[in-house]
C-alpha cells in the first residue's frame, strides 16, 4: 500500500513549501501560485522516480556502496553536465538572458537528487530533507558559470538598422542572470526537499536485507 501511495506523497512534499513560499510572495495572485504548486508537484514525481531508481541500482550491486572516487567523478559530470547546460542554453539579447532550457535541466536536478538519496540501504527522509536546497543550489551555480562563460565570450547584441537598442552594462545584466538562477535554484532544492523529506517520511521504504531477497550478502 505504501508503495502505491509514495509517488502522491512526493507530489505532496514538493507543492507543499512552494505553496507556503509563493502563498507569502504572490498572496494576490492565487492562479500563479496554482500553476507553480502544480509545476512543484511535477518535480516531487521525478524525485520519486530517482529514489525508486537509485535504490533499485544500490539492491542491484548487492548492498555495495559507490567508493569515494567513483562518488567525486559522478558528482564532477553531474556539474560538468549542467555548465554545459548553461552554456548552450545563453542566449545573448538586448540587455537579458533568455533562457529554455530550465525545464529540463529542473527535471534533471530532481532526478540526479532522487539517486543520491535512493542510493542506501534505506532511503532517509532526513538526508532528503538536508540535501535537497544545497543539491540544486549548487548544479543551479554551475549552469550559470556555463551560461556566464558564453555571456561574455559573446559578440554584444547588435541594434535591428534604423531601431532604437536599451542596453545596460553586461557585468549588471549577468549579475542579475545569475541571480534569478540561483533563486529559482533555491526554490526548486526547496520542493526537491520537501518532496523527499515528506514523502519519505509519510511512506518509508523498508529497510534492504539481501538474506531474504535470495541475494548474497
Amino acid at each position: 500500500m505504501r508503495a502505491v501511495l509514495r509517488p502522491f506523497a512526493f507530489a505532496l512534499g514538493g507543492a507543499v513549501p512552494i505553496a507556503v513560499l509563493l502563498s507569502l510572495i504572490l498572496f494576490q495572485q492565487p492562479a500563479s501560485v496554482i500553476g507553480y504548486v502544480i509545476r512543484a508537484a511535477g518535480v516531487g514525481v521525478v524525485c520519486w522516480l530517482g529514489v525508486l531508481l537509485g535504490n533499485g541500482l544500490w539492491r542491484r550491486r548487492q548492498g555495495r556502496n559507490l567508493s569515494d572516487r567513483k562518488q567525486l567523478l559522478f558528482i564532477a559530470v553531474a556539474l560538468l553536465v549542467y555548465a554545459l547546460l548553461g552554456a548552450v542554453d545563453v542566449r545573448v539579447g538586448v540587455g537579458y538572458i533568455t533562457l529554455n532550457l530550465v525545464t529540463p535541466a529542473i527535471a534533471g536536478a530532481a532526478l540526479l537528487h532522487g539517486l543520491a538519496v535512493g542510493f542506501n540501504e534505506r532511503p532517509s527522509a532526513a538526508m532528503g530533507a538536508a540535501t535537497g536546497i544545497w543539491h540544486n543550489v549548487l548544479l543551479a551555480a554551475f549552469f550559470g558559470v556555463g551560461a556566464g562563460i558564453v555571456f561574455f565570450t559573446s559578440p554584444p547584441p547588435t541594434c535591428p538598422q534604423g531601431g532604437r537598442c536599451f542596453h545596460i552594462s553586461p557585468t549588471l545584466s549577468f549579475a542579475i542572470g545569475f541571480l534569478v538562477i540561483l533563486a529559482v535554484g533555491f526554490a526548486v532544492g526547496l520542493a526537491m526537499s520537501g518532496a523527499t523529506g515528506i514523502g519519505l517520511l509519510l511512506c518509508p521504504m523498508k529497510r534492504y536485507h539481501p538474506e531474504y531477497s535470495g541475494a548474497e550478502a
